[in-house]
């Protein structure tokens, strides 16, 4: 066997159990290697092959680390490496820090070199892969005395996180919702944001733009908060931030070839020039201004378009594909992510106030239905809601306007901080309770009812809580000892609340509906306080809808109602200016358009109840038909009080102690041969009635008139039966048929 190799003039002396053989290096490097290795060629000692690695796409590209799958793992996708070693030997890299030299990531074989060149090698760490330094490739042929080669731009290692929206994120570019002066960047180099600038002359990957945050060059002062709450939360980790985002844009846009204001290419340019070819740690969709048409869809749609399955587990095909039963998509975003790599965060609804706010809540429904229903392991989440945060502008005189749109200044920052905190919360690279309402105690005596957080104790910046709603109207509300309270006799008409009230929070945004609320109330929507990174203030609490705060008082006994039921009186009108005021507490649960809640049967006066939450009513002889519109909800125990006085020609209707219509003016008659008919007629109203009080006065208030009662007829059906027919006698009316 060989004993010993050494140099000998040009050649080598081998010596071959104790005898010297001459051979030259061609024939060492050519024969005996090959013959000892086979295909993959010998890396001999010193061997004289040098490689080189061209530039990344662009410098300082950040690749992801694995954090959303609780890894502290990188796979660098390496440039092209070219080399004078023969097609099989191996060729390594590592990584060195950029500014010193200083290994990082060992060397270790990436792959063997073929015709020259090594293409689409990864270089691999498979933990502690985190770095605050950037760093460079260096390359070599495996065991070469050659120096190696090296990048000549840096790349860095942390997290890479891809926000999907539109004009919300989007403004938050905008040199218009800027602020003053960005505070001062707390580590700079550490975060960057990349978009694309939707510019014509710029499609595709010329309009793609870069920004590294520095304290020289934040960029403006939305993205210098953003950065520095990321700082915060992870001190010495990289964050690339790649702002998918088109005003005015849908799904729709984005998926389909040629359809809408947004273009597919660009987004694809945006995310290959973002990620140099490697991994998203995260996608967060924040994006349900143009969507929400899908209602309660959206989960359903979402899903299909993220991964090309339905919630339920089905494959739809590949695109172009119907989604959702919606419209056929020309892309899945199967196309961008690798979703064993990549995790997908649905944020709850941003603040919607009161713009679209029926179908938000409905989208939002639906998403919390799609996280309990997919059993897809790529979703993470749902992420929190960003609520603590002003919409709207001053239009300049005196007004507020663009109230569906982050404020300018503080607005902006708060929606933008709130965005990238949600993101990386649903990444587990924090660790702070997302804050709901999820504890309810109602005062057996009906007097108040508390919400709290199990998170920790309710606090507002200033004033007192909003968002908390009874029986679908805001209620006002205070703070003691860490719980929303809301006390009945501050709320409608101040009566005890009872079994069948509805209690909610936030049900469809944030309980601000005029324009001093919404440019003011913002700062009075309920936080806790967890120590979350950028939101010193607090947390704001998610929504918490009706269900979930079902009323536990013992209620008052009540009768079923359909449109087939009426109360009718079994006397005419005693005298053709009879005032009379009538009181109806009922829940309505289902509408058919046009329900009857009172009349008489000449059409002398008729209150109907629209679909749409509206009251349609007329005077014969005085007053033509007459809507007054979002008068009431469905599934709500509610006040129903229409007063009127024929004689001075005074018509009033309240709801829960709220004047909703008053008509006056105009006196009038009835035709003393007809009656009262309440409930319905042959269209009547749908739910549970508690109680039906009639009183032959009048009142201008809405309350409740002195004296006895005209008729009250209450409780169970038996009930109301039987005390229908005691005197004045009425009828109760039931499928034609008088019980």
């Amino acid at each position: 066997m060989i004993r010993s190799l050494r140099s000998r003039g040009g050649g080598f002396k081998i010596c071959f159990n104790g005898k010297m053989l001459m051979a030259t290096s061609i024939v060492f490097g050519l024969g005996i290697g090959a013959a000892l290795n086979g295909p993959r060629q010998a890396q001999a000692v010193g061997s004289p092959f040098a490689a080189t690695v061209a530039p990344f796409a662009r410098d300082r590209v950040v690749f992801d680390s694995g954090a959303a799958l609780g890894e502290n793992a990188t796979t660098v996708a390496l440039p092209t490496i070219t080399t004078t070693a023969p097609d099989g030997m191996s060729i390594e890299a590592r990584a060195v820090r950029a500014d010193t030299g200083a290994e990082v990531y060992g060397w270790r074989i990436v792959g063997q070199a073929s015709g020259g060149a090594l293409a689409g090698a990864t270089l691999t760490e498979a933990s502690g892969a985190r770095t605050p330094h950037w760093l460079k490739v260096q390359v070599r042929v495996e065991n070469s005395p050659a120096s190696a080669g090296e990048t000549a731009n840096r790349f860095g290692v942390g997290h890479v996180v891809a926000l999907w929206g539109q004009s919300e994120i989007d403004n938050l570019l905008a040199d218009f919702y800027d602020g003053a002066t960005p505070d001062s960047i707390t580590a700079d180099d550490m975060v960057s944001f990349h978009w694309h600038d939707r510019n014509p002359a710029g499609t595709g990957a010329a309009g793609v733009v870069h920004h590294h945050i520095t304290d020289a060059a934040p960029h403006n002062t939305r993205l210098a908060a953003m950065a520095n709450s990321l700082i915060e939360a992870r001190p010495g980790e990289k964050f690339s931030v790649i702002l998918q985002v088109k005003s005015g844009s849908g799904f729709e846009d984005l998926l389909r070839d040629g359809f809408g204001n947004r273009v597919w290419s660009d987004d694809e340019a945006l995310h290959d020039a973002a990620t140099g070819g490697g991994d998203v740690g995260l996608v967060a969709f924040d994006w349900y201004a143009a969507p929400r048409t899908y209602t309660t869809a959206y989960g359903e749609v979402l899903h299909q378009i993220a991964f090309g399955k339905t919630v339920a587990g089905a494959s739809i095909g590949a695109a172009p594909v119907l989604v959702g039963g919606r419209f056929t998509t020309d892309h899945l975003l199967t196309e961008l992510y690798d979703w064993s790599r990549t995790r997908l965060a649905v944020l709850e609804p941003h603040r919607f106030e009161p713009t679209n706010a029926g179908n938000i809540a409905l989208c939002r429904t639906s998403v919390r239905a799609m996280y309990a229903a997919s059993a897809e392991t790529a979703l993470v989440g749902p992420g929190h809601p960003v609520l603590h945060y002003g919409n709207g502008r001053g239009d300049g005189a005196g007004g507020w306007t663009d109230i569906t749109h982050p404020s300018p200044g503080e607005g902006s920052e708060r929606f933008g901080v709130g965005l990238v905190q949600s993101a990386i919360r649903a990444m587990g690279l924090t660790s702070w309770t997302p804050p709901a309402i999820d504890n309810v105690a109602w005062q057996p005596d009906g007097s108040y009812v508390e919400i709290w957080s199990s998170a920790g104790p309710i606090l507002v910046n200033t004033g007192t809580p909003v968002g908390a709603f009874i029986d679908g109207q805001p209620a006002p509300a205070t703070i003691v000892a860490g719980r929303i309270r809301v006390t009945a006799a501050d709320v409608g008409a101040g009566t005890p609340f009872v079994s069948s009230t509805t209690l909610a929070f936030a049900p469809d945004s944030t309980g601000l509906t005029d324009a001093a609320d919404i440019q003011t109330g913002w700062d009075s929507y309920p936080l806790v306080d967890l120590s979350a990174p950028g939101m010193p203030d607090g947390v704001p609490v998610a929504s918490a809808p009706t269900l979930d705060l079902s009323s536990t008082i013992v209620g008052a006994s009540t009768f079923a109602v359909g449109s087939d039921t009426r109360l009718q009186d079994a006397a005419n009108h005693a005298a053709t200016t009879t005032p009379y005021t009538i009181k109806v507490r009922a829940n309505i649960t289902a509408n058919t358009g046009a329900d009857m809640l009172a009349r008489d049967n000449g059409n002398g006066f008729t209150v109907e109840l629209l679909s749409n939450g509206d009251i349609r009513t007329g005077v014969s002889g005085a007053y033509a038909s007459r809507i007054t519109s979002s008068a009431w909800s469905l599934n709500a125990m509610a006040d129903f009080v229409i007063t009127m006085d024929p004689a001075t020609g005074d018509f009033r209707v309240f709801v829960d102690g709220m004047q909703v219509l008053a008509e006056s003016g105009t006196p009038w008659t009835w035709n003393t041969s007809r009656q009262l008919r309440l409930l319905g007629d042959t269209n009547g109203i749908s739910g549970e009635v508690e109680s039906v009080t009639v009183w032959k006065a009048h009142t201008a208030t809405g309350a409740d008139p002195a004296g006895t009662p005209y008729k009250l007829i209450a409780g169970t059906e038996a009930s109301a039966v039987t005390t229908s027919r005691t005197a004045p006698v009425w009828y109760f009316v039931k499928n034609g048929s008088v019980q």
